[in-house]
């Protein structure tokens, strides 16, 4: 009886262990999964494509085996249409709010550029806006 209560709490050491290893795999997982994506957005926002590719293979290289920066420049790439769908997104959702607030399209236009966002001009933010109170944007 003794042998088999041993065995079975081997068992469910080991069992244990492998779940703590599989959690922590995924964390790290997730970890540079966040890592590139904010790599992408940064990189969506005018960011250095080179410089984010090199900081993720100083980061992550060891991790992904033989992982260089072009491979990340290859995975960022691919990240980067949905990085620019979310930057846009985020544009066009500051500056409904700002125009709700009854803020000037000049004003507007000035104000982006200190959110981090590009610059343009108010008849741009004129086309924003109307495409969203349209639902085309």
């Amino acid at each position: 009886m003794a042998r088999e209560l041993e065995l079975e709490a081997t068992h469910l050491r080991s069992a244990a262990d492998d779940y703590e290893e599989d959690r922590a795999r995924d964390a790290a997982l997730q970890r540079r999964w966040k890592d590139i994506q904010h790599a992408a957005l940064r990189i969506a926002g005018g960011g250095d494509v080179e410089a984010e590719a090199a900081r993720l293979a100083t980061l992550y290289g060891a991790d992904f085996g033989s992982s260089t920066a072009h491979d990340f420049r290859r995975i960022l790439m691919d990240q980067q249409s949905h990085a620019r769908a979310v930057v846009t997104f985020r544009r066009n959702r500051e500056v409904m709010m700002l125009a709700r607030k009854g803020w000037t399209n000049d004003e507007i236009a000035s104000y982006l550029p200190r959110l981090g966002f590009a610059k343009l001009n108010p008849k741009s933010v004129s086309r924003i806006i109307q495409g969203c109170l349209h639902g085309k944007l």
